[in-house]
Protein backbone atom coordinates (compact mmCIF):
# COMPACT_ATOMS: atom_id res chain seq x y z
CA UNK A 1 0.00 0.00 0.00
CA UNK A 2 0.77 3.65 -0.84
CA UNK A 3 0.80 6.24 1.44
CA UNK A 4 1.79 9.84 1.52
CA UNK A 5 3.16 11.20 4.92
CA UNK A 6 3.93 14.24 5.63
CA UNK A 7 6.92 15.69 8.12
CA UNK A 8 6.64 18.24 9.96
CA UNK A 9 9.92 19.92 11.00
CA UNK A 10 10.42 22.28 13.99
CA UNK A 11 12.57 24.84 12.47
CA UNK A 12 10.90 28.36 12.67
CA UNK A 13 7.72 29.19 13.93
CA UNK A 14 3.26 31.59 11.30
CA UNK A 15 1.81 30.90 15.14
CA UNK A 16 2.80 33.88 16.95
CA UNK A 17 2.86 34.35 20.93
CA UNK A 18 3.93 37.54 22.26
CA UNK A 19 5.17 36.74 25.78
CA UNK A 20 6.06 40.22 27.47
CA UNK A 21 7.68 40.09 30.85
CA UNK A 22 6.92 42.39 33.89
CA UNK A 23 10.02 44.02 34.66
CA UNK A 24 10.77 44.58 37.71
CA UNK A 25 12.68 47.75 37.17
CA UNK A 26 14.04 50.52 39.73
CA UNK A 27 13.48 54.06 39.62
CA UNK A 28 14.60 57.16 40.68
CA UNK A 29 11.71 56.78 44.17
CA UNK A 30 12.53 53.16 44.14
CA UNK A 31 15.95 52.71 43.19
CA UNK A 32 18.10 49.41 44.03
CA UNK A 33 21.04 51.52 45.45
CA UNK A 34 20.57 54.02 47.88
CA UNK A 35 22.74 56.05 50.60
CA UNK A 36 21.30 55.91 53.82
CA UNK A 37 23.51 58.66 54.97
CA UNK A 38 23.89 60.74 52.13
CA UNK A 39 24.69 63.87 51.82
CA UNK A 40 28.20 62.45 53.27
CA UNK A 41 30.62 63.27 50.82
CA UNK A 42 32.36 66.31 49.48
CA UNK A 43 31.20 68.86 52.75
CA UNK A 44 27.89 67.34 52.84
CA UNK A 45 26.58 66.92 49.12
CA UNK A 46 28.50 67.77 46.59
CA UNK A 47 30.08 66.20 42.96
CA UNK A 48 31.48 63.40 44.59
CA UNK A 49 27.98 62.83 46.63
CA UNK A 50 25.91 60.00 45.83
CA UNK A 51 22.13 60.11 46.07
CA UNK A 52 21.25 56.38 44.74
CA UNK A 53 20.95 54.38 41.71
CA UNK A 54 18.73 52.33 39.44
CA UNK A 55 18.28 49.65 36.53
CA UNK A 56 15.80 50.16 33.93
CA UNK A 57 15.32 50.55 30.09
CA UNK A 58 15.97 46.44 29.81
CA UNK A 59 15.63 44.82 26.32
CA UNK A 60 16.66 42.17 24.51
CA UNK A 61 20.53 44.05 24.11
CA UNK A 62 20.63 46.24 26.61
CA UNK A 63 20.27 46.95 30.17
CA UNK A 64 20.32 51.01 31.47
CA UNK A 65 21.63 52.08 34.83
CA UNK A 66 21.25 55.55 35.90
CA UNK A 67 23.34 56.73 38.87
CA UNK A 68 22.18 60.15 40.67
CA UNK A 69 24.26 62.68 42.37
CA UNK A 70 23.99 65.46 44.23
CA UNK A 71 25.71 68.01 41.22
CA UNK A 72 27.85 67.59 38.34
CA UNK A 73 30.28 68.05 36.66
CA UNK A 74 33.37 67.52 39.39
CA UNK A 75 35.48 70.13 40.18
CA UNK A 76 38.65 69.92 38.95
CA UNK A 77 40.62 70.95 42.25
CA UNK A 78 43.81 69.15 42.79
CA UNK A 79 42.52 65.96 41.52
CA UNK A 80 43.65 63.82 38.61
CA UNK A 81 40.82 61.90 38.14
CA UNK A 82 37.43 61.33 39.30
CA UNK A 83 35.81 57.89 38.34
CA UNK A 84 32.00 57.20 39.24
CA UNK A 85 31.53 53.44 39.07
CA UNK A 86 28.42 51.16 39.43
CA UNK A 87 29.40 47.60 41.02
CA UNK A 88 27.25 44.49 40.28
CA UNK A 89 27.56 40.85 39.81
CA UNK A 90 26.43 38.01 37.95
CA UNK A 91 27.11 34.36 37.36
CA UNK A 92 29.75 35.09 34.92
CA UNK A 93 31.79 37.40 37.71
CA UNK A 94 32.09 41.09 39.56
CA UNK A 95 31.62 43.96 37.38
CA UNK A 96 31.44 48.09 37.39
CA UNK A 97 30.35 50.16 35.34
CA UNK A 98 33.01 52.94 35.10
CA UNK A 99 32.42 56.97 34.17
CA UNK A 100 36.08 58.45 34.27
CA UNK A 101 36.69 62.18 34.27
CA UNK A 102 40.27 62.61 33.92
CA UNK A 103 41.30 66.24 34.36
CA UNK A 104 44.10 68.32 32.15
CA UNK A 105 43.08 71.48 31.44
CA UNK A 106 39.65 71.47 33.09
CA UNK A 107 36.81 69.05 32.87
CA UNK A 108 36.43 66.96 29.34
CA UNK A 109 34.25 64.46 29.03
CA UNK A 110 34.15 61.36 30.63
CA UNK A 111 35.49 57.76 29.44
CA UNK A 112 33.32 55.12 30.04
CA UNK A 113 34.28 50.98 30.51
CA UNK A 114 33.09 47.93 31.71
CA UNK A 115 36.26 46.46 34.37
CA UNK A 116 35.99 42.96 36.37
CA UNK A 117 36.21 43.62 39.72
CA UNK A 118 37.95 41.71 42.38
CA UNK A 119 37.05 41.61 46.01
CA UNK A 120 39.20 41.00 48.88
CA UNK A 121 38.46 38.39 52.20
CA UNK A 122 37.02 41.37 53.56
CA UNK A 123 34.78 42.11 50.55
CA UNK A 124 36.77 45.71 49.60
CA UNK A 125 37.78 46.41 46.04
CA UNK A 126 41.54 44.58 45.57
CA UNK A 127 41.78 45.18 41.84
CA UNK A 128 39.86 46.21 38.98
CA UNK A 129 41.01 45.37 35.49
CA UNK A 130 38.92 46.74 31.95
CA UNK A 131 36.51 44.35 30.69
CA UNK A 132 34.92 46.05 27.43
CA UNK A 133 34.12 49.16 25.88
CA UNK A 134 30.86 50.99 27.66
CA UNK A 135 28.73 53.59 25.92
CA UNK A 136 27.21 56.16 28.71
CA UNK A 137 26.08 59.96 29.04
CA UNK A 138 25.94 62.31 31.52
CA UNK A 139 23.85 65.63 32.59
CA UNK A 140 24.64 68.15 34.35
CA UNK A 141 20.86 69.21 34.83
CA UNK A 142 19.95 66.38 36.11
CA UNK A 143 22.79 65.55 37.94
CA UNK A 144 23.10 61.97 36.38
CA UNK A 145 25.11 59.19 34.70
CA UNK A 146 23.59 56.78 32.79
CA UNK A 147 25.63 53.98 31.57
CA UNK A 148 24.07 52.03 28.83
CA UNK A 149 25.47 47.88 29.56
CA UNK A 150 25.21 45.59 26.23
CA UNK A 151 23.52 42.55 28.49
CA UNK A 152 26.05 40.32 26.85
CA UNK A 153 29.34 41.45 27.99
CA UNK A 154 27.98 41.03 31.61
CA UNK A 155 26.72 37.23 31.36
CA UNK A 156 22.39 38.58 31.52
CA UNK A 157 20.92 35.42 31.58
CA UNK A 158 16.94 35.62 31.45
CA UNK A 159 15.46 35.23 34.79
CA UNK A 160 18.33 35.74 36.77
CA UNK A 161 19.36 38.09 39.26
CA UNK A 162 22.34 41.11 38.77
CA UNK A 163 22.81 40.99 42.41
CA UNK A 164 25.89 42.35 44.69
CA UNK A 165 24.69 46.06 43.27
CA UNK A 166 26.02 49.20 44.92
CA UNK A 167 28.19 52.57 43.95
CA UNK A 168 31.15 54.68 44.57
CA UNK A 169 33.26 57.57 43.68
CA UNK A 170 36.71 57.09 43.48
CA UNK A 171 39.64 60.13 43.58
CA UNK A 172 42.63 60.49 42.76
CA UNK A 173 44.51 63.42 44.13
CA UNK A 174 47.39 64.97 42.08
CA UNK A 175 49.52 65.31 44.70
CA UNK A 176 49.97 61.44 45.71
CA UNK A 177 47.98 59.89 42.95
CA UNK A 178 46.66 57.23 45.69
CA UNK A 179 43.06 55.99 44.79
CA UNK A 180 40.53 55.77 47.13
CA UNK A 181 36.91 56.06 48.01
CA UNK A 182 35.32 59.31 48.92
CA UNK A 183 31.43 58.06 49.36
CA UNK A 184 29.63 55.02 48.06
CA UNK A 185 26.07 53.94 48.39
CA UNK A 186 25.81 50.45 50.00
CA UNK A 187 28.74 48.00 49.57
CA UNK A 188 29.89 44.36 48.70
CA UNK A 189 28.99 43.04 51.90
CA UNK A 190 25.73 45.02 52.08
CA UNK A 191 24.28 45.80 48.72
CA UNK A 192 21.49 47.38 47.13
CA UNK A 193 18.30 45.12 45.81
CA UNK A 194 18.92 42.68 43.36
CA UNK A 195 17.49 43.01 39.73
CA UNK A 196 15.81 40.56 37.59
CA UNK A 197 16.74 39.85 34.15
CA UNK A 198 13.38 39.76 32.18
CA UNK A 199 12.72 36.90 30.16
CA UNK A 200 11.88 33.20 30.31
CA UNK A 201 13.43 29.91 28.51
CA UNK A 202 11.95 28.09 25.82
CA UNK A 203 12.51 24.35 24.80
CA UNK A 204 10.84 22.30 22.45
CA UNK A 205 10.42 18.41 22.99
CA UNK A 206 11.02 17.08 19.86
CA UNK A 207 12.06 18.91 16.36
CA UNK A 208 10.39 16.89 14.04
CA UNK A 209 7.29 14.67 13.71
CA UNK A 210 5.77 12.21 10.78
CA UNK A 211 2.01 12.36 10.17
CA UNK A 212 -0.32 10.68 7.35
CA UNK A 213 -2.88 13.34 5.64
CA UNK A 214 -5.86 13.97 8.38
CA UNK A 215 -3.60 13.55 11.38
CA UNK A 216 -3.20 16.05 13.82
CA UNK A 217 0.70 16.57 14.80
CA UNK A 218 1.11 17.91 18.50
CA UNK A 219 4.74 19.87 19.36
CA UNK A 220 5.41 20.23 23.14
CA UNK A 221 7.25 23.36 24.35
CA UNK A 222 8.73 23.98 27.81
CA UNK A 223 8.23 27.50 29.13
CA UNK A 224 10.70 27.65 32.06
CA UNK A 225 11.05 30.51 34.26
CA UNK A 226 14.66 29.74 35.40
CA UNK A 227 14.88 32.87 37.87
CA UNK A 228 14.11 32.65 41.94
CA UNK A 229 11.32 35.42 41.38
CA UNK A 230 8.16 35.00 39.82
CA UNK A 231 7.46 36.08 36.66
CA UNK A 232 3.79 37.39 35.22
CA UNK A 233 3.64 36.66 31.20
CA UNK A 234 1.53 38.96 28.84
CA UNK A 235 -0.08 36.53 25.59
CA UNK A 236 -1.53 37.08 22.31
CA UNK A 237 -2.34 34.23 20.47
CA UNK A 238 -2.35 34.91 16.64
CA UNK A 239 -1.37 33.64 13.39
CA UNK A 240 0.54 34.91 10.60
CA UNK A 241 -0.08 32.94 7.41
CA UNK A 242 2.06 35.47 4.81
CA UNK A 243 3.69 32.21 3.03
CA UNK A 244 2.52 31.68 -0.77
CA UNK A 245 -1.24 30.54 -1.10
CA UNK A 246 -1.46 28.63 1.81
CA UNK A 247 -4.28 29.82 4.78
CA UNK A 248 -4.77 29.42 8.18
CA UNK A 249 -8.12 27.34 7.48
CA UNK A 250 -6.18 24.36 5.65
CA UNK A 251 -3.73 24.04 8.27
CA UNK A 252 -5.67 24.23 11.62
CA UNK A 253 -3.63 25.66 14.24
CA UNK A 254 -4.75 25.31 18.42
CA UNK A 255 -2.43 25.83 21.28
CA UNK A 256 -2.90 25.11 25.01
CA UNK A 257 -0.93 25.75 28.02
CA UNK A 258 -0.75 23.14 30.67
CA UNK A 259 -3.61 21.30 29.37
CA UNK A 260 -6.17 24.54 29.22
CA UNK A 261 -6.67 26.01 26.05
CA UNK A 262 -6.21 29.51 25.50
CA UNK A 263 -6.73 32.16 22.91
CA UNK A 264 -6.49 35.68 22.06
CA UNK A 265 -4.68 37.85 24.76
CA UNK A 266 -4.21 36.59 28.23
CA UNK A 267 -2.13 36.54 31.22
CA UNK A 268 0.23 33.32 32.76
CA UNK A 269 2.07 33.54 35.87
CA UNK A 270 5.34 31.36 36.33
CA UNK A 271 6.40 30.89 39.79
CA UNK A 272 10.19 30.97 40.40
CA UNK A 273 11.65 27.65 39.10
CA UNK A 274 8.45 26.18 37.79
CA UNK A 275 7.77 25.60 33.86
CA UNK A 276 4.57 25.60 31.99
CA UNK A 277 3.90 23.48 28.88
CA UNK A 278 2.78 24.44 25.46
CA UNK A 279 1.32 22.60 23.13
CA UNK A 280 0.73 23.76 19.69
CA UNK A 281 -1.87 20.99 17.54
CA UNK A 282 -1.44 21.27 13.82
CA UNK A 283 -4.23 19.79 11.83
CA UNK A 284 -2.65 17.62 8.89
CA UNK A 285 -5.28 18.53 5.48
CA UNK A 286 -6.25 15.92 3.57
CA UNK A 287 -4.66 16.96 0.77
CA UNK A 288 -1.52 18.34 1.73
CA UNK A 289 0.39 20.24 -1.37
CA UNK A 290 3.44 20.86 0.76
CA UNK A 291 5.38 20.43 4.22
CA UNK A 292 5.02 22.11 7.06
CA UNK A 293 8.41 23.39 8.43
CA UNK A 294 8.49 25.15 12.03
CA UNK A 295 11.27 26.39 14.01
CA UNK A 296 10.51 27.02 17.43
CA UNK A 297 12.92 29.64 18.87
CA UNK A 298 12.55 32.64 22.06
CA UNK A 299 12.87 36.31 20.57
CA UNK A 300 13.33 39.24 22.51
CA UNK A 301 14.36 39.00 26.47
CA UNK A 302 10.74 38.54 28.13
CA UNK A 303 8.92 37.67 24.70
CA UNK A 304 8.84 34.14 22.87
CA UNK A 305 7.77 33.57 19.28
CA UNK A 306 6.78 30.69 17.61
CA UNK A 307 5.83 30.74 14.03
CA UNK A 308 5.30 28.05 11.44
CA UNK A 309 5.86 28.89 7.52
CA UNK A 310 4.63 26.30 5.04
CA UNK A 311 6.88 25.41 1.84
CA UNK A 312 6.16 23.92 -1.16
CA UNK A 313 9.24 21.49 -1.35
CA UNK A 314 8.07 18.25 -2.64
CA UNK A 315 11.04 16.09 -1.34
CA UNK A 316 9.66 16.46 2.21
CA UNK A 317 6.79 14.59 0.60
CA UNK A 318 8.05 10.92 0.64
CA UNK A 319 5.99 7.76 -0.67
CA UNK A 320 6.16 4.18 1.35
Amino acid sequence: MTRTDVVLIMMLAALTIMIAGVADAGTQDDPEIWDEGEPDGDNGGGTYDIISAWFWGEDDAVIECTLLLHSLPPVQSDLDAVEYEVYVATAQGNFSFVANFTFGTGVTEPSYEIRTVTYDENGSVAHEVRHDDLDGTWSSSNNTITYHVLKDTIGAARGEPLNRTWAAVWLTPALTGTRSISDEARNYTEPGRDYFFQGVSLTARSFDETAQPGDTVIFTFDILNPGSKNITLLCNHSYDWNWRDYHAEKWPVSIEIDGTPRTGTFELTLLAGTEAAVMIAIQVPDDPASNVVIDGKPALPGTLVLEYDLFNETEHVREE
